[in-house]
């Protein structure tokens, strides 16, 4: 005869059942026949029987089917780690590390309530309260957090209202520098075996100014001596030729951005170009430096680079292919930090 699955009963029906199964073993004292008159395995009927025998018939109501519960926090203790790990960094705390892994989440339980759990189950409590393995993205200290606020709730709101009164075009523009050692991006290769990419031993480099808006538009020069006020000016030439209108440039604090012959020309063409300047330490906030990322994970981390004039073709054909895709540099302003100037 084949056994019922009593998984698929109800509450009340499984409760019916463990009742008659030890009342029919209580009369008959055989657990043996308990089992085949009501189609049990004998070793579920067992452990009924032991219950009973241990804590009396009320144990039967609290069978309940699969792993014991692993949790230990009640409500208030998880709602103090979920405030913690969310307002504060590990340091802030005085825990050794500087991002929330599982090792650092069971350090504030063990300090904050005594209780120690493996990183499998603190894995299972961050899963339920929404907590995911990311990469970081790196702020520096020397950051002001209250200017950044300031920013992006006062400064760069005016900026927008004042180049939509005068028909400015907003501009987000970065110098970066691309180095033939540069290492980035991933690939295929059998378990256990680490992809070799072959590259010259020759170290070389090159530097570029770049400009992009929420339209999709991009302009870019390369630099041979890297960046000085005149490479500086030389860009901003070319960017307001490109231009009919008036262009409002955000910048960063580099010193090259700020010299007296910066300021003279800036005089001199305020009625074409106005310079604008982000938080000091908050390349997050400036949508060129995704395109940076994007540059450099496409051409030091997939190109074989033999030469300075390999690395500057490979550069140019990547920025005039992402110049004739105004779609993909508008999703440069997608990421979460810089979508206030989308």
């Amino acid at each position: 005869m084949q056994r019922k699955d009593g998984r698929k009963l109800t509450k009340d029906a499984q409760q019916e059942l463990r009742v008659r199964v030890i009342e029919y073993w209580e009369k008959s004292g055989n657990m043996r026949l308990a089992a085949e008159t009501f189609n049990v395995p004998y070793v579920t009927v067992r452990k009924w029987v032991n219950k009973v025998k241990e804590s009396g018939k009320a144990s039967l109501d609290e069978d309940k089917r699969g792993r014991p519960s692993w949790r230990e926090l009640n409500e208030k203790q998880e709602k103090r780690i979920i405030r913690l790990i969310t307002e504060k960094n590990p340091d802030q705390l005085k825990l050794r590390f500087g991002l929330w892994t599982r090792e650092m989440v069971g350090e504030l339980m063990c300090r904050e309530f005594g209780i120690s759990r493996s990183v499998w189950q603190i894995g299972r409590y961050l899963k339920e309260w929404g907590f995911t393995p990311q990469k970081p993205v790196y702020q520096a200290y020397e950051q002001d957090n209250e200017w950044v606020k300031k920013w992006l709730t006062q400064v760069y709101p005016k900026i927008k209202t004042e180049a939509k009164r005068r028909r400015a075009m907003i501009f987000w523009g970065d110098e970066t520098g691309v180095r033939s050692t540069d290492q980035r991006g991933r690939g295929y290769s059998l378990k256990g075996e680490t992809p070799v990419m072959r590259k010259t031993g020759k170290q070389f480099g090159l530097t570029m100014i770049s400009a992009v808006n929420n339209r999709g538009k991009l302009y870019f020069m390369f630099c041979k001596k890297g960046v000085n006020s005149q490479t500086f000016i030389r860009f901003m030439n070319k960017l307001i030729k490109s231009q009919k209108g008036e262009i409002f440039l955000i910048v960063d604090n580099l010193p090259a951005h700020k010299t007296k012959t910066v300021k003279s020309w800036l005089e001199e063409h305020r009625s074409r170009l106005s310079l604008f300047y982000l938080p000091a330490y908050s390349p997050e906030l400036n949508p060129d430096e995704y395109l940076n990322q994007d540059l450099k994970v496409n051409i030091t981390g997939k190109v074989s680079l033999a030469s300075v004039d390999d690395l500057k073709k490979g550069v140019a054909k990547f920025m005039h292919r992402r110049k004739k895709d105004p779609k993909q540099v508008k999703k440069y302003f997608h990421h979460p930090k810089v979508r206030y100037a989308a």
